[in-house]
């Protein structure tokens, strides 16, 4: 079983697509009829939150609305962002989608030089694809090493994890999560308007970034039969020195 952890004190971890809580057995009668209450009297979407993360008890029954609703923004951005994929009988990956969007022709460049393909056809993996936009920061990068394959390769497992992701299981949540890039992990953040990934404040050799958090944005995501293929405005950076 693969668990990602949070910093949500009521998040315990997920795992083969499953969020689970962390419930305690020590409710008082006070807490569980405060909570029957708030339910009873419609009380807001923050409120309800509120409460269970002070009883750190169980899922908060209003958030599927929220879902529902993140998933609308979502499908609707990448539809007004991207050609519509064609269904057809033959199972998607994540490298064939991508090769269907234009937007990310750079990146599914960096996929084939350094034949990282192979990584993205296996079975339950989350990849987060950068967009065209975001090609010169790949770029500097990868030529501090001379376009070497295997710095190539460390650049994409830096944006891949080794699991399936669900954008449900983000919502109203920060989430830690650990890529295939070894020691290097990033923060997925869906408490907000929209969902964004960031990177934490840390030291990179060879290469000029502020010092300061990295935020990326979501510009969408869609699913696949071997997982998850996040959109965003700009690469993920590995952390480690190769």
């Amino acid at each position: 079983m693969t668990s990602v952890f949070g910093t949500d004190s009521s998040y315990y971890g997920i795992a083969n697509d499953h969020l689970y809580l962390n419930v305690t057995d020590d409710y008082s009668r006070e807490a569980k009829t405060c909570y029957s209450s708030l339910i009873n009297h419609q009380a807001s979407d923050e409120d309800i939150t509120a409460y269970t993360e002070k009883y750190n008890s169980r899922w908060n029954p209003s958030i599927f609305k929220a879902i529902k609703a993140y998933e609308s923004d979502c499908n609707s951005n990448l539809k007004t962002s991207y050609q519509p994929i064609k269904k057809s009988n033959m199972k998607t990956t994540i490298y064939s989608v991508m090769k269907e969007i234009p937007t990310l022709s750079e990146c599914v460049k960096y996929v084939e030089d350094s034949e990282y393909n192979n990584v993205l056809t296996q079975p339950r993996k989350t990849f987060f694809a950068f967009e065209n936009e975001g090609y010169e920061i790949a770029y500097k990068f990868c030529e501090k090493y001379n376009f070497q394959k295997y710095v190539i390769r460390e650049l994409l497992k830096a944006n891949t994890l080794d699991y399936k992701v669900n954008p449900t299981q983000l919502v109203k949540r920060k989430v830690q999560l650990q890529t295939m890039s070894e020691s290097n992990y990033i923060f997925a953040d869906g408490r907000g308007q929209q969902l964004v990934i960031y990177i934490p404040n840390t030291n990179f050799n060879y290469y000029s970034i502020p010092a300061q958090e990295i935020t990326l944005l979501v510009k969408g995501y869609l699913e696949t039969d071997n997982g998850w293929l996040y959109i965003l405005e700009a690469p993920i950076i590995p952390k480690i020195i190769l």
